[in-house]
């Protein structure tokens, strides 16, 4: 089967992605030492995108929250109720209290770790992968890795929502973005960048969470920086890690 790509649209817009879930793409500036060479903000723009997902009774599931203006928030608004809001690694932490703020009455769920590298994060629940947060959602952490991500398959649509575990080089990235994946190594619908390889800390156990992730039924993987990916997905996921069951 022919994989089918989904490029991001970097305009802010609810798409619909399957049953009950949605993505938003948005684009930012890369973080200073990012590239090996200074850029102006304007030149290095990154994609990223969040995940909405539907919990039924109208109610919404944030994952991965990117910039929030209001007009989104009305958006957001229209489709459901906001009822937890997701830093799935220790990374994706930029507008959470943003999100938080806007949405008052969500409950923030964030990686383990995280208030190491942000104090304002402390005593906020952590993603535990024995408790599950939703029906609608199943969830492994990925064990051995320091970005402490937890990857999150939405049953309805079949698809797998990932964050820094899997990027992608699209059509329509700013050139900088492109250079930036190349240079770190991402090749093809989905890949991997050598940075995030290399912060695999304990082989067998990462290996042991690839392999719960691989006995899920996806079709489609989406990742926060790159395209949506349908048709052979799975296999293309566990080929840029090179895994092997």
């Amino acid at each position: 089967m022919k994989n089918s790509i989904l490029s991001p649209a970097c305009d802010r817009t609810i798409q619909p992605l399957g049953e009950s879930l949605w993505i938003i793409d948005d684009k930012f500036p890369l973080a200073k030492g990012f590239l090996p060479f200074g850029m102006p903000p304007w030149l290095s723009k990154c994609s990223t995108r969040t995940t909405l997902v539907g919990l039924g009774n109208k109610e919404l599931l944030v994952h991965s929250p990117a910039t929030l203006t209001t007009e989104l928030i009305t958006r957001i608004e229209k489709l459901g109720a906001v009822k937890i809001i997701v830093a799935p690694n220790v990374m994706h932490t930029s507008h959470v209290a943003a999100w938080a703020k806007a949405f008052p009455s969500a409950k923030v769920v964030c990686a383990p770790k995280t208030s190491k590298r942000n104090s304002a994060f402390a005593g906020v629940e952590l993603l535990d992968e024995q408790k599950p947060l939703t029906s609608e959602l199943e969830q492994v952490f990925m064990a051995g890795h320091r970005n402490q991500e937890t990857l999150f398959f939405h049953k309805a649509s079949k698809t797998l929502i990932a964050t820094d575990l899997a990027y992608g080089i699209w059509a329509g990235a700013d050139p900088v973005e492109k250079l930036f994946l190349k240079l770190s190594g991402v090749r093809g619908p989905i890949g991997v960048a050598s940075y995030s390889r290399n912060k695999v800390t304990d082989q067998a156990q990462f290996n042991n969470s690839l392999r719960k992730v691989q006995a899920w039924d996806y079709k489609t993987v989406t990742m926060c920086h790159g395209n949506v990916v349908r048709g052979n997905a799975k296999e293309a996921f566990a080929a840029a890690w090179k895994f092997s069951s």
